[in-house]
């Protein structure tokens, strides 16, 4: 049974921030897409690691959004390198397409996952960033959503389009 797809998700595919193809749950479509693909975006790498190193009360921070010339949201900056280039997942796009911010509790890892829609600077969506905030951080959904917030304001100010994050290093 296929439910409509929201509004929101509608404007994340029209802006390039997912696809259809990556938005399917469809098990056997998995098998036949390769797990990652080759990133180039080292403007977004260089700032989500040091956005990250601004904010030691997180755990981990990764930019999704779609690379030029593919068609599906992958993580495209990661202060993990090892995650760069993995596909996004079914789940984290179920989460996202609502377009407001999400935050899920994670009892196994003592943190919340948090999914925070991001903007360039025109207001545009353009992908969306996921970090771990730990229960020692926040202590509620909610404190998580204000704590992810405040670094995707962040980041957004810093982003004024979708290129952007595929384009070189800067000097500060």
């Amino acid at each position: 049974m296929k439910q409509a797809v929201p509004m929101i998700l509608a404007s994340l595919f029209a802006a390039g921030a997912i696809s259809a193809s990556a938005a399917q749950t469809d098990p056997s479509a998995a098998a036949t897409t390769p797990a990652k693909i080759h990133i180039d975006a080292p403007f977004a790498k260089q700032l989500i690691v040091k956005e990250k190193a601004m904010h030691p009360e997180i755990q981990k921070l990764g930019l999704h959004a779609v690379p030029p010339g593919q068609t599906q949201s992958a993580i495209v900056a990661n202060n993990l390198p090892e995650k760069i280039g993995k596909l996004s997942s079914p789940n984290d796009l179920k989460l996202v397409s609502s377009g407001n911010p999400v935050a899920v509790r994670i009892e196994s890892g003592r943190f919340f996952d948090t999914f925070m829609p991001l903007h360039d600077q025109t207001g545009r969506i353009i992908g969306f960033l996921i970090m771990e905030v730990p229960f020692t951080t926040a202590t509620t959904e909610d404190g998580a959503i204000q704590t992810g917030g405040v670094i995707r304001d962040e980041v957004q100010r810093r982003v004024p389009t979708l290129e952007t994050l595929f384009g070189p290093e800067t000097s500060n």
